[in-house]
């Protein structure tokens, strides 16, 4: 994820004064920017859902997990329409969430390890 790197590369270069408040701007801008693109796949999808709907004459598409019985199962056309990602991408995209799941756990460890060494600095004052 792109944003995901560039957000890091600030924060990597905020001083430890300003590091902070850094982290939890660009946590905001990480998170705004998540919403707004979950926002656009969740349209993307209603579109794709709508043509669909529109192709095989249907009045009404559900859940699957709604339909008790009956009823006619799309989603591997749906899966078409849209395009079905490639093994290779999916494993991509695991690995780069993968990354920044460990890059993140490292950037909390260091953080607590931070804030544990000014505790006693503190006390000593």
């Amino acid at each position: 994820m792109q944003k995901g790197k560039e957000l890091q590369a600030k924060i990597d270069a905020a001083d430890e004064a300003s590091k902070a408040q850094v982290t939890t701007d660009a946590k905001q801008d990480f998170n705004a920017f998540t919403t707004a693109k979950n926002q656009e796949l969740k349209q993307y999808i209603d579109q794709q859902v709508n043509e669909l709907a529109k192709e095989k004459k249907l009045d009404v598409v559900l859940l699957k997990g709604a339909v008790v019985g009956g009823g006619v199962d799309v989603t591997d056309d749906l899966i078409n329409k849209m395009g079905k990602a490639s093994d290779e991408d999916i494993k991509a995209a695991e690995n780069e969430a993968n990354q920044q799941e460990a890059q993140q756990a490292q950037q909390g460890d260091a953080q607590q390890g931070e804030a544990q060494q000014a505790q006693p600095a503190e006390a000593a004052q």
